[in-house]
């Protein structure tokens, strides 16, 4: 890039790759979302992530490294991932929907467990 080139004349030619994103993250015109992003603005990324695979993606990877209060504050975010995204994280080692809801527990209330895991059950069916 430094050069005048962009990254898409390494790519071999048939091959799809996200190179937007990589000269957007070079160039500092972009910046890689963080869980504090989230935490700070759940109802803005709830709606982002239903129609954006790499916000939705991107939230996947940051769930398994937040702590429970953080985990109990993006509730919406995770319940308007995409189904196959949600899915995805259930498959995943680290029982990660337990301690969302163990989380949903301790700062919670008990309408909120009890809506978290009816949701959680209907959007998993």
């Amino acid at each position: 890039m430094q050069a005048g080139l962009s990254p898409s004349w390494a790519a071999p030619s048939r091959v799809l790759l996200p190179l937007h994103l990589l000269e957007a993250r070079l160039t500092g015109e972009s910046r890689v979302l963080t869980i504090e992003d989230f935490v700070e603005w759940p109802q803005r990324f709830a709606g982002l992530v239903e129609g954006n695979l790499n916000i939705a993606n991107r939230f996947a990877e940051l769930l398994f490294m937040m702590n429970p209060h953080q985990m109990y504050l993006v509730t919406s975010v995770l319940l308007s991932l995409p189904c196959e995204v949600l899915a995805a994280v259930k498959a995943r080692p680290g029982q990660l929907l337990d301690r969302l809801i163990h989380a949903t527990v301790k700062f919670g209330t008990e309408a909120e467990v009890a809506s978290l895991k009816s949701a959680l059950a209907d959007r998993l069916a």
